[in-house]
């Protein structure tokens, strides 16, 4: 799941509760809610509000963030280039325009 804001929580009041008994490094047992069952591990707790830029954990999030939107623009023009050089030939559609064309010639 990784970090969730607490107030996702919200929906699911027994999952909260439990989520709020425990220190980091704890488990749930196993829980029952609307959407499943879940086994939940505190990893930590972050404190809400906005994080300096000087933070190295704020500066790895966001190259990682910029390393994956760059990834995904060369990603999608490699595609595209791809897709513009096929020569893809479609002979079952050719097959039957030619048919439609000469009724006569249908195999």
């Amino acid at each position: 799941m990784g970090f969730l804001p607490a107030s996702t929580l919200g929906s699911n009041p027994a999952l909260k509760r439990a989520i709020a008994s425990l220190r980091p490094g704890e488990m749930t047992g196993i829980l029952h809610g609307l959407d499943g069952f879940h086994i939940v591990k505190l990893l930590g707790k972050e404190e809400a509000g906005q994080r300096q830029l000087s933070d190295p954990q704020v500066q790895s999030s966001i190259r990682q963030t910029l390393a994956n939107e760059r990834e995904q623009l060369l990603r999608a023009a490699y595609l595209e280039n791809l897709r513009n050089r096929a020569n893809v030939v479609n002979y079952l559609a050719e097959k039957v325009e030619g048919a439609e064309a000469n009724p006569a010639n249908v195999k």
